[in-house]
Order: C-alpha cells, then structure tokens, then sequence
C-alpha cells in the first residue's frame, strides 16, 4: 500500500487479511530474534552441570505455538466482535490510545 487511495479501495476482508500478514510478519522477526539470542546463548549459557539451559531451540521460542497463537487470537476475535469494533481497536493500538 503506497497511497490513501489504495486503502480507501480495500475491503474489509482484505484489511483484515493484510493486518494478519503483518502481525505474522511480527512473529516471523521475534523468531529471528529469538533465535540468533539462542544462538548468543548456546555460546555461553550453562548449568551448574555444564549442560546448556535449553538444549533444543524449540525450548526457547515455539515458532509454531506463536504463529497459532495469532491465528486463533484473529479467528477469536472474529466471533466476538464486529468488524467495525475491530478495526477501531487496531487504529486504537495503532496509534498508542488502548
């Protein structure tokens, strides 16, 4: 989307479609972040035993947990409010008021 009137020409499934493109995008950066700490981690982090804390990435951060976590909190969201209430949450958000 590069214009206002690209957005005033979007219906609300795909609002909503886009707005879940980019909170996956979100997860998709925690991961990444996630994973290069693991990465600093497995470098330094031990028990008192020499073993390292987590000895999986998964342990760490649930790639697919979060990715499901979105899904659901989207599909949730669906059944309980209108699309109005939803969009004026996201601008909400958006802008730092709620």
């Amino acid at each position: 989307m590069t214009s206002f009137a690209q957005v005033d020409q979007l219906t609300m499934r795909e609002y909503e479609l886009l707005v879940k493109a980019a909170e996956l995008r979100d997860v998709d950066t925690d991961y990444r972040l996630h994973e290069q700490a693991f990465l600093n981690f497995v470098v330094q982090g031990r028990k008192k035993s020499g073993r390292p804390v987590y000895r999986r990435f998964k342990q760490f951060f649930n790639y697919a947990q979060e990715v499901k976590e979105v899904i659901e909190k989207r599909k949730k969201e669906k059944k309980t409010d209108s699309r109005f209430s939803r969009l004026s949450k996201h601008l909400k958000e958006k802008r730092g008021d709620g």
